[in-house]
């Protein structure tokens, strides 16, 4: 599994974020944000990135701001698209 990481500009869009994908069935994990993002206190949520799409589909239908989505490889993490 290769994980993914949504981060927020705010906490209320992170709990919102899981709340929209956790009722679409899609698993995601809170988890604070990491240092090598930002260093300031925030939340991300982790998740399987072959669910990216269907992350990505329901967050916009639900109208949820998105501040980026980043995939972890060897040497950290990598900012990717949001499309």
């Amino acid at each position: 599994m290769s994980e993914c990481l949504i981060t927020f500009s705010s906490t209320h869009y992170a709990l919102k974020a899981e709340k929209v994908l956790k009722e679409h069935r899609l698993q995601v994990v809170p988890m604070p944000m990491p240092r090598e993002i930002s260093s300031s206190c925030g939340l991300s949520l982790s998740f399987d990135c072959r669910l990216k799409e269907s992350v990505v589909e329901a967050l916009k239908k639900s109208k949820v701001e998105v501040e980026g989505i980043y995939f972890r490889e060897e040497g950290g993490l990598k900012k990717t698209r949001f499309a």
